[in-house]
């Protein structure tokens, strides 16, 4: 969902806001996109878990994900 209100500029700024608080919400939770984050991002949210993972290692680089 968030992916597609990306694309449309009536909903994009929504969207990254949006992604953001999510992203920084999992970095608190110290979830790990390799174990828990995966399964929520299925289909074409490949880009949300690659930004996710970058975060994830730059905060808790001494448990980065494998």
């Amino acid at each position: 969902m968030l992916v597609a209100a990306k694309k449309d500029l009536t909903t994009k700024l929504t969207a990254e806001s949006l992604e953001l608080l999510l992203l920084n919400k999992w970095l608190k939770e110290k979830r790990k996109p390799t174990t828990d984050i995966n399964w929520a991002l299925a289909g074409d949210s490949g880009e949300i878990l690659e930004k996710y993972t970058r975060y994830f290692k730059k905060k808790w680089s001494n448990e980065a994900a494998r």
